[in-house]
């Protein structure tokens, strides 16, 4: 194993991941777009481009026999990004290859064909996601793939062949699957993020709906600070304020309690340990209403906010005092009567 032949290789699997790093920062914002046929025609060109610059920098072991790391690149392609941009990368990188000649031109083109295949048909098989592929199965995936590159150099004459692999086996079989599992892992990497991303964007969405069309009233509070975050159009109903002037208001401005004991209560709700309050909520009119709150913490994006949900229990709380009022009058009727006797 010499080192003009291990260096230079090595270069290059460092080349690949940096150019990877900055097609995934290039890509990350734009991962629906994938999902369009323009999108995988537009990953297919670039994956391409990716796959001929790494070939423009690649390890001349004689004139005409080249090594590079098209085939880490090629095989991790047909593995995550799939049959279309896959198909257009080896294209691309088959008809340059071929374009540069030598005499291990159609063995170059054999090994781009026959990685971005061994992607391809490894992805068919894989049986969980590849978010959550390891980097054991992404070493032996590496292993296969470069075995048979280094059998496709049979295809060139004896003595060339033998040449060949004497030079390039150990190191070839040292690195490139090593740069296979980086490159792997990148990308895994990249869709558990867009995963989780995708995840809290849809829960977003659904928390959004069910808070802006809830009949309830209901708010969005800063723990911190009782600021009003959000207010759905149900309590600008309720309370006679809009929705802008609600979101100007801090929850203090609405509670007749003194504004450290409702930060109390705050606390109670951040900690989990109660859920369920009684208040008394000032309207725009003046006027002041009972009312029973439901909150709790939730996140919004990197904010944790309390959730209140509130319910007018004003002419619940009324019927349930004038009878007690009641109650109490007909026992004292009823103590009086006692006595009398």
């Amino acid at each position: 194993m010499k080192n003009d032949i291990l260096i230079p290789l090595l270069n290059n699997a460092v080349l690949l991941l940096a150019l990877a790093t900055v097609y995934d920062l290039l890509t990350a914002k734009g991962q629906s777009r994938k999902r369009s046929i323009l999108g995988k025609i537009a990953s297919g060109i670039a994956l391409g481009f990716l796959g001929i610059g790494l070939m423009l920098a690649c390890v001349r072991l004689v004139p005409g026999i080249v090594f590079d790391t098209r085939s880490v690149l090629l095989s991790i392609s047909g593995l995550f990004f799939g049959p279309a941009p896959t198909i257009i990368a080896m294209a691309m990188t088959a008809a340059f290859r071929l374009s540069q000649g030598g005499a291990a031109a159609y063995a170059g083109t054999a090994v781009i064909i026959a990685t971005g295949s061994i992607g391809l048909i490894w992805q068919r098989l894989q049986k969980k996601p590849l978010s959550q592929i390891s980097a054991g199965e992404l070493y032996v995936f590496g292993i296969v793939n470069h075995i048979v590159m280094l059998a496709l150099m049979l295809m060139l004459p004896l003595e060339t062949a033998r040449h060949v692999l004497s030079q390039i086996s150990g190191p070839v079989l040292l690195i490139y699957p090593l740069a296979t599992v980086a490159l792997g892992l990148l990308l895994a990497g990249q869709l558990r993020r867009q995963q989780t991303s995708e995840a809290l964007a849809e829960s977003e969405t659904t928390y959004r709906k069910l808070f802006q069309n809830n009949h309830v009233a209901m708010l969005l509070i800063d723990p911190e600070t009782g600021a009003i975050v959000d207010a759905n159009p149900a309590a600008s109903r309720f309370y006679g304020w809009t929705g802008e002037q609600l979101r100007r208001m801090k929850i203090f401005q609405l509670g007749t309690l003194p504004p450290e004991k409702i930060q109390a209560e705050f606390e109670e709700a951040k900690a989990g340990r109660k859920n369920s309050f009684n208040f008394q909520h000032r309207l725009a009119d003046g006027s002041i209403r009972d009312v029973e709150i439901l909150s709790g913490p939730v996140r919004m994006g990197e904010q944790k906010l309390l959730y209140s949900i509130i319910h007018d229990v004003t002419e619940r709380t009324r019927l349930l005092t004038e009878a007690e009022q009641s109650r109490h009058a007909a026992l004292s009727i009823l103590e009086d009567a006692v006595l009398a006797k």
